[in-house]
């Protein structure tokens, strides 16, 4: 009997073409995720429009907080000097590393013929670098001062004006203008004295202990650390500073100096010092929102407060310790390159717009403005994410003191979704893999099975047909289909036996059955010969 050969797929190849079904499984997960998305970025749009819509309603009615001669950077006068916020308080020590990132704001002053720096005369060698920055109840300085000779006070010298040194005008609420000349006789803690009009000698023979100031001396030059208390610069305080220069140790002449001011004629108005509005500040803290950041912005869209920021860190994940956690560990390494090129993946940290800046002149504020609560989306500066904004109006009455803008990353919305497309992919993959394998084991084994049915079947009958064995011992005791099937065929080997045992006796029963009749005959034949 002929073997016939296999046509079509084999078991193993149906059942792994069924396993693939699995495959829709991680593409309804994908397909769901991505349709949360829009349904999420929506969700955090109505968070960020009732964050907005709290701090307003807070500030509503309230125009204190809305003070022109605080809290912005007056865009009429760029002259006016803004202190920005310090993230931690200054150590008075004339080094300029605790200023952080905020130093990149300094702006510098050379002599040149500006607004900002007026010139007394040629000073080639003389310039500075000059911030100010606030924190709790005081208000920092730095001026880091490159001069090519330095020069400290000598004691034995009653004038106070014969070295290198640092004049601060500040005026008072009733108008009077108070000069505080700092000096000092080496690198340290300065003196500060209190000025007669000339800058000559001191008002008394005490130095002022409210200002305190920090000499160090550099390659270069000379830093200047300034602390200042705010009780002596209200929202209606005016300040100058002017850096003045003395190279001639013999002499004591002036060589020059440089104002920081806007004029360096004391009778015209001094610049005005701004700060955020510390009350609004306050309010924010109380409803800060983590990876979030809120904007005060008055009707001229100048800055007044801002605090929080767009992205929180989440900080790196602690190293496995059980082979549990290590098996994960190197599973999601393994699937990193697949995740990288189906998902969309958003870094956490970007950069966008400084919380530094005084201005904000975007269109969602402008339209604001009109009394209408708005919402937009825009890119960060380096395009890495996008932003969510809400903006709603602070009315007193019927006007509009200014608006409340709410901030956040898109990014912490996909981060999390990407965290849970990662979860679907790893699950499916290996629930796949291990419902594949159990498949491909199933489909050897009945393969297996039924191989050694066939070969069983095949040698229980010769190549003539001839029947050598009635009972299948492959599979014979196996409970299932196949068992059956084996047990079946062994029950028809059986007939298909008694059926060939059957022909093979026909012959000689045919034989005997002719030979009876012929038999009878020739006996009859014999008794009638006898007869006759």
């Amino acid at each position: 009997m002929s073997k016939r050969g296999t046509r079509g797929f084999s078991i193993r190849t149906k059942l792994l073409l069924v396993g693939l079904a699995l495959l829709l499984i991680p593409w309804m997960g994908y397909q769901y995720v991505r349709e949360m998305k829009a349904f999420l970025l929506q969700g955090q749009e109505n968070a960020l429009s009732l964050t907005a819509r709290a701090v307003s309603t807070v500030l509503h009615d309230r125009p204190e907080f809305f003070d022109p001669e605080q809290g912005a950077k007056s865009l009429g006068n760029p002259n006016d000097l803004f202190a920005y916020p310090l993230p931690d308080y200054i150590r008075l020590d004339g080094v300029s590393d605790d200023w952080g990132d905020l130093i990149e704001q300094a702006q510098i002053y050379d002599g040149s013929v500006n607004q900002q720096c007026p010139k007394d005369q040629d000073i080639d060698t003389l310039n500075f670098r000059h911030i100010l920055g606030y924190r709790g109840p005081y208000v920092y300085g730095l001026f880091e001062v490159n001069d090519d000779v330095v020069v400290f006070r000598d004691r034995k010298l009653r004038r106070l004006d014969n070295s290198d040194h640092l004049r601060v005008l500040l005026e008072d609420p009733a108008g009077r203008i108070n000069r505080y000349l700092l000096t000092a006789q080496q690198p340290g803690r300065m003196s500060v004295y209190l000025m007669d009009e000339k800058w000559t000698y001191p008002l008394t023979g005490d130095p002022n202990y409210d200002i305190a100031a920090e000499w160090q001396t550099t390659k270069t030059g000379y830093v200047v650390e300034l602390r200042i208390p705010r009780f002596l610069v209200s929202s209606q305080t005016r300040v100058g500073f002017t850096v003045v220069d003395v190279d001639d140790t013999e002499s004591r002449q002036r060589r020059g100096r440089i104002h920081v001011s806007r004029t360096q004629d004391e009778s015209e108005p001094l610049n005005r010092l701004l700060i955020h509005s510390p009350e609004i500040a306050k309010i924010l803290r109380g409803l800060n929102r983590p990876a979030a950041r809120i904007w005060v912005l008055d009707n001229q869209q100048r800055v007044r407060a801002v605090v929080g920021q767009l992205y929180s860190d989440p900080g790196e994940a602690p190293p496995p310790t059980t082979v549990q956690e290590r098996l994960r560990r190197w599973y999601e390494n393994l699937l990193h390159s697949i995740y990288e090129s189906i998902l969309e993946t958003r870094s956490l940290e970007f950069t966008d717009i400084s919380t530094d800046v005084s201005h904000r002149n975007d269109e969602a504020f402008r339209k604001a403005q009109t009394g209408i609560p708005q919402t937009h989306r825009r890119p960060s500066l380096d395009g890495r994410t996008e932003i969510l904004m809400a903006a709603h109006p602070v009315w007193s009455g019927d006007q509009v003191l200014g608006i409340v803008v709410a901030e956040q990353s898109s990014s912490e919305v996909l981060f999390h979704e990407k965290q849970v497309l990662e979860n679907v992919i790893s699950i499916t993959l290996l629930v796949l893999m291990i419902v594949a394998a159990a498949l491909l084991f199933f489909a050897s084994r009945i393969t297996i099975r039924i191989s050694r049915l066939r070969n069983a079947t095949d040698k229980a009958i010769s190549r003539e047909g001839k029947v050598l064995s009635t009972r299948i011992e492959a599979e014979s005791k196996s409970g299932d289909e196949i068992g059956d099937l084996s047990r079946s065929v062994s029950n028809m080997l059986d007939r298909l036996a008694n059926y060939t045992n059957y022909l093979e006796s026909l012959p000689d029963t045919l034989a005997h059955e002719m030979s009876n009749p012929l038999n009878v005959v020739n006996s009859s034949l014999e008794n009638l010969q006898k007869e006759q």
